[in-house]
């Protein structure tokens, strides 16, 4: 069982993987926050431009496939940050539904197996130095502030990327070799 602070860590931390991925792909963020319930860090919420409505996606337009496959990619990028650092997620539910709904919108018959691609997709964006050492520093930034704009999360996340990370994780060297 992880104690409180381990528990606060690993929501600051898949927070920041949404953060990082919508940051890559210019979609944001917009928000990033830490919420608490009876003293406990329990959950947390990253707001990005990754809003897509089923009328704006047009199945076999290119644009549109990318424009999915970025939202997708953001949505899964808490669940990646998390199986990095220690080789499963707990908080898969809501950011799986949510990304196959998206996937959805592209292809009706997608299947949760589906979104496996996405999911390593996820993972080897999350995986390089910088990036890592942006999760890193914005999970850590993200835990003392409880609470960042858009604005100030993109900064961290800026100023991070000048900096290789010293906490490389494991997964990640296994992903990178392959």
């Amino acid at each position: 069982m992880i104690d409180a602070e381990e528990e606060e860590f690993l929501v600051a931390l898949h927070e920041a993987g949404h953060a990082v991925l919508a940051y890559r792909f210019k979609r944001g963020p917009t928000k990033i926050a830490l919420y608490k319930r009876d003293g406990v860090t329990t959950g947390g919420i990253t707001r990005s431009r990754t809003g897509l409505n089923p009328e704006d996606v047009e199945p076999g337009n290119p644009k549109s496939f990318e424009d999915v496959g970025q939202c997708i990619l953001c949505t899964l990028g808490g669940i990646g940050a998390e199986f990095l650092y220690r080789g499963y997620a707990t908080r898969s539910d809501a950011d799986y539904h949510r990304a196959l709904t998206l996937l959805r919108y592209w292809n009706q018959e997608a299947t949760p197996e589906d979104l496996e691609f996405y999911f390593s997709a996820a993972q080897m964006f999350l995986s390089d130095r910088e990036s890592w050492g942006a999760v890193l520093e914005l999970a850590d930034v993200l835990r003392r502030k409880r609470k960042l704009s858009g604005y100030q999360a993109r900064q961290v996340i800026y100023n991070s990327d000048r900096v290789e990370s010293t906490l490389f994780p494991v997964k990640a060297t296994v992903l990178l070799k392959e």
